[in-house]
């Protein structure tokens, strides 16, 4: 395969990411399962689920706390499903850090 080829094909795989990462469904936790929080590959928020027995007026502050975790767990984890996704394609490429919100893996 030429160069020319190359970037085509590239091209034609970047073009295909978006799809991917729509159909792309994680689930990040905290507080032991207490709290999940399902997210697509566009980083929107499907699902939020909150175990009854936490949930005290008195401690809202740690119910918002566990909420973000479990966020900032599911976004990690799209990620690294992104990294992973280009990683694959082009295991060669070493995107520069912070590429898509993430470190290389």
């Amino acid at each position: 395969m030429n160069l020319i080829e190359m970037l085509k094909s590239f091209q034609g795989e970047l073009g295909n990411i978006p799809g991917r990462l729509k159909t792309l469904v994680v689930e990040g936790s905290s507080g032991a399962g207490m709290v999940t929080l399902s997210l697509n590959g566009q980083m929107e928020v499907l699902q939020l689920t909150i175990a009854p027995e936490i949930i005290n007026p008195q401690e809202a502050v740690v119910l918002q706390d566990l909420v973000v975790a479990a966020f900032n767990d599911a976004l990690r984890k799209i990620r690294e499903a992104t990294m992973g996704s280009l990683g694959n394609l082009y295991p060669g490429i070493k995107f520069p850090p912070g590429s898509f919100g993430t470190e290389n893996p």
